[in-house]
């Protein structure tokens, strides 16, 4: 893994968890028997998760279209 795709994970995973917080300080739930937006904690870890999925989606994405392009250049 390279410096580009660190950051990129820290920055959604980060990302990701405050709009975990975000949405449990805003939205939640407010009887309390909701598993994951109950407390902040779960909320915001369940974010960060989304966050690192997300990159991990984006980064697979990028390296099949330069693995494409590659496969491409050397064909010609």
């Amino acid at each position: 893994m390279n410096k580009k795709q660190i950051l990129l994970y820290s920055v959604l995973i980060l990302a990701g968890g405050i709009a975990g917080y975000l949405y449990w300080n805003f939205i939640g739930c407010q009887t309390n028997t909701c598993p994951i937006t109950s407390t902040w904690y779960k909320s915001t870890a369940v974010g960060g998760i989304l966050g690192y999925l997300s990159g991990d989606t984006i980064n697979n994405i990028i390296s099949k279209k330069k693995e494409k392009e590659t496969s491409q250049s050397t064909n010609n």
